[in-house]
């Protein structure tokens, strides 16, 4: 009987002693604890958070660099490059995502990444980076009013230098084209375009001047209707709201009811797409110094050539030598 008092009286001294240690925070069980797990332990807790441990790694360095990093990227300025919906393998929506996708975008990130900048594109009509309206061109108010730092893929031309300045070309220019209805072949003749009702894409430098120029007619010989994409030009050539529509062959790929005219030139001194900024942006020199970069260590000519098999099914893009 004395015995099993003393058992009683040992068990109640050893919970209560145990019970002042959970007070204290003594006597948790080392896999609630942190601190209190073995040393060869490969894991930390932080709030459910679980970050590796390599022999040899000084954890907080590594948390104090990483930190260092995000505040660094977050006092970077972000640049912001307009881009349009529907000019072929440049830049297109993709059906899959419904996010703007093409070379444009692929190049973009390229410089962005060899300049170490910030950037994001931004989805614009055409028109707020320049305007055409009637005989007249003027730049547009997206890039006039800082809506962002430059629209990409626009061609530099007399024209234009009296708004804006532009970088290195990316490319070489695409061709101009004319497209009408097959079924209306025998009606036109590629030269003759007095009369007509034909559509150009607002902004664009396949433009009426170029067609006038090339044709040998004057601007007014022809009525000029203006759209913000090939889809609404179709739209209109099939409804024979319009006769002929102005494009390229390299950014649009024609259905099978549409004829596809002689190529020509609508380039300023063979000049092709580039980035058109505000005059005085010096962003022009970070841009023109990462692509050739990019171009003398052969990423550019990878680029373009990757982006040409993934978007073929849109056009081509008629890459630098």
């Amino acid at each position: 009987m004395k015995a099993v008092i003393i058992l009683m009286l040992i068990g109640a001294v050893s919970a209560w002693g145990w019970g002042e240690k959970f007070k204290t925070g003594e006597g948790k069980m080392q896999a609630d604890s942190p601190r209190d797990r073995p040393s060869g332990s490969s894991h930390h807790f932080y709030y459910g958070d679980v970050h590796h441990h390599h022999e040899g790694h000084d954890h907080s360095s590594s948390h104090e660099s990483k930190s260092s990093e995000e505040d660094d990227d977050e006092e970077k300025p972000i640049y912001y490059f307009c881009v349009g919906d529907d000019f072929g393998p440049y830049e297109h929506i993709s059906p899959e995502t419904g996010r703007i996708t093409g070379f444009h975008i692929d190049l973009m990130n390229a410089l962005c990444d060899e300049a170490d900048l910030k950037c994001y594109y931004v989805m614009d009509r055409y028109a707020n980076c320049w305007e055409t309206e009637g005989d007249v061109e003027f730049p547009g108010k997206g890039l006039l009013d800082d809506y962002y730092s430059a629209c990409i893929g626009y061609w530099p031309y007399p024209r234009r230098f009296n708004s804006f300045n532009f970088t290195l070309s990316f490319a070489k220019a695409d061709n101009a084209n004319a497209f009408w209805l097959k079924s209306r072949n025998d009606e036109f003749k590629e030269d003759d375009v007095k009369g007509l009702k034909i559509g150009f894409i607002s902004g664009w430098s396949v433009s009426k001047q170029c067609l006038a120029r090339e044709t040998g007619n004057d601007v007014n010989d022809f009525t000029s209707v203006f759209f913000e994409s090939y889809k609404d030009m179709v739209v209109a050539l099939r409804d024979q709201k319009i006769d002929l529509m102005l494009g390229s062959r390299d950014t649009f790929v024609a259905p099978d009811d549409i004829h596809v005219g002689s190529s020509f030139d609508c380039s300023w001194n063979n000049r092709g797409p580039a980035f058109m900024l505000k005059v005085g942006n010096p962003l022009i020199k970070k841009l023109n110094k990462a692509l050739s970069n990019i171009i003398d260590d052969g990423s550019y000519g990878k680029l373009c050539e990757e982006a040409n098999k993934q978007y073929s099914s849109r056009g081509e893009i008629r890459c630098l030598d």
